[in-house]
């Protein structure tokens, strides 16, 4: 005979999460969309809500699929928090630290062509705290700070964070991503502000409880 599983999933919560995310969608004219909830200090799912568009009809709806899991999508600025936290924690700069930005930060490249990071906004302070270039959300900021860290060491602080591997979890057709090793010239800073990498929405909400669990990676 077969035994009782008791689930982590709240069914008001799921069926809440499954219409947010289908408005999202819609409202958005995206392509699909995620809904994730938890508890940060255990790790425990509360809910998992995906939604996708139809390609030919445009409809949107719910779908089984487990899209938390097996997509990967270019982050954004959702990586900066990674970014900076890296920085902390290596000592290399301080939640009140005054960093002067330049107006932009040009990265020649091999082809003779240059690749230039910049903000979406003027740069009128001297200079900003490490708090207001996230809270800014810094494209320069993130990627001075991801200088002072280099290449390699922000890497694997990214590894570190689980990008790049699939979670505990062990679903099926789980993507662990795309990250690699960064060796161009505008690998660093690109990953720095969430682009040239791929994560799940798994693996992103597994790196923000990090922060809410003071440092801890809760599987």
């Amino acid at each position: 005979p077969g035994e009782d599983i008791a689930l982590s999933f709240d069914r008001d919560v799921q069926f809440k999460s499954e219409q947010i995310v289908a408005d999202a969608v819609r409202a958005n004219e995206a392509d699909w969309g995620v809904a994730i909830v938890s508890i940060p200090s255990t790790g425990e799912l509360v809910a998992l809500a995906g939604a996708t568009r139809d390609e030919e009809t445009g409809e949107v709806a719910c779908t089984t699929e487990n899209l938390p899991f097996t997509r990967a999508y270019e982050p954004g600025s959702t990586m900066k928090a990674v970014t900076v936290a890296s920085v902390l924690d290596a000592g290399l700069t301080g939640p009140h630290e005054a960093i002067r930005l330049e107006e932009s930060l040009p990265y020649p490249l091999d082809d003779g062509e240059t690749f230039t990071v910049t903000d979406y906004f003027p740069h009128a302070e001297a200079a900003y705290t490490t708090t207001e270039i996230l809270g800014k959300s810094s494209n320069i900021g993130a990627a001075t700070l991801a200088e002072r860290l280099g290449n390699e060491a922000m890497y694997q602080r990214f590894l570190d964070f689980g990008f790049g591997s699939t979670t505990a979890i062990d679903l099926p057709g789980e993507t662990p991503g795309i990250i690699k090793p960064f060796t161009s010239t505008v690998a660093l800073p690109t990953a720095s502000y969430g682009h040239g990498v791929a994560v799940s929405p798994i693996q992103l909400l597994a790196a923000y409880n990090i922060f809410a669990n003071g440092g801890t990676y809760v599987e």
